[in-house]
């Protein structure tokens, strides 16, 4: 494992990342994206997070937003000294009990603030 501690070693703000980048959820349960702050812990930090409807090469077909999960947006925060992980929660909506393919949508990590990095910024 490498870990990145940026030019003030363990006295940096960090870096924000994605624990696993790729979830999968069952319908009618809620998606967890757990992420992480990483080789540094010093100052008060914050990134945005939210879910983008769209295909990927690894699923071939895009869920869409509003029908297969619920839009999820907003800020995970992480004060001076708190290395702790944080959660995104996307409920996965309920189908209508016919069987489907495997559908994919992105949760991503963008604009981090407080002088952090971003790592791993996308689940799938």
């Amino acid at each position: 494992m490498v870990q990145l501690l940026g030019d003030g070693g363990g006295d940096s703000p960090g870096i924000l990342s994605i624990v696993q980048p790729t979830i999968e959820a069952a319908e009618g349960e809620d998606l967890i994206v757990k992420v992480r702050r990483t080789g540094g812990k010093s100052g008060d930090v914050s990134v945005a997070y939210a879910t983008v409807s769209e295909s990927s090469y690894y699923y071939q077909f895009q869920a869409t937003a509003g029908e297969d999960y619920n839009q999820s947006a907003g800020t995970l925060t992480w004060a001076d000294g708190d290395a702790g992980e944080r959660e995104i929660v996307v409920p996965i909506r309920a189908g209508d009990g016919a069987p489907e393919d495997y559908e994919g949508f992105r949760v991503a990590l963008s604009d981090p603030q407080g002088g952090a990095g971003l790592g791993t910024k996308n689940a799938l």
